[in-house]
């Protein structure tokens, strides 16, 4: 499930049924809205980038990342 979630998992409460969650789980991974994410840093020097691979986004899924930078990013905020 990992594989196919790319990471992603699902908590089974120990009074909830499993069946539930594993159709949660697979309507979640199975149609994602956007897949392929990538972030574009510009010119900013960028190390230490997390996750290394963006998760596709589905609907109530977040996705987050970060990386360290030498320099102040400069633009538009």
């Amino acid at each position: 499930m990992a594989a196919l979630g790319n990471g992603a998992y699902t908590f089974v409460r120990p009074d909830s049924k499993a069946d539930d969650a594993v159709e949660r789980f697979r309507d979640w991974v199975t149609k994602p809205y956007l897949t392929d994410l990538t972030v574009d840093w510009g010119s900013l020097p960028v190390a230490d980038v997390l996750p290394e691979r963006i998760r596709d986004l589905s609907s109530g899924r977040r996705s987050r990342w970060s990386a360290a930078t030498s320099r102040p990013p400069r633009g538009r905020s």
